[in-house]
């Protein structure tokens, strides 16, 4: 992934209400931004949690993610930033959701 890349450069995005699990456990609800793109041959997605509720729940660090249809996909939280709203930056581990 290159770091300094905007979130929505490459790829469709797509978003929708998730819920964001730390083992078993459901930290937050969020809306998940997320695109996907090839690199280097390789498939690849990152995005970021919008309306994290409840606020300040998620910092940097692994989660999961489990989407509407009980899919989970595992994330990498590399930032969260707090100015103008509240939004946790990721980098999909493994391959995207479906």
């Amino acid at each position: 992934m290159t770091e300094d890349m905007p979130v929505t450069s490459r790829g469709p995005q797509r978003n929708e209400p998730v819920e964001v699990l730390r083992g078993d456990d459901v930290v937050a609800r969020a809306t998940c931004f997320m695109a996907t793109y090839e690199e280097d041959g390789v498939r690849r997605w990152r995005g970021f949690l919008a309306s994290i509720d409840p606020p300040g729940s998620i910092a940097p660090g692994e989660y999961r993610v489990r989407l509407e249809d009980g899919a989970t996909a595992a994330i990498a939280v590399r930032e969260v930033r707090t100015d103008p709203r509240e939004q946790a930056i990721f980098g999909g581990v493994g391959e995207p959701p479906a």
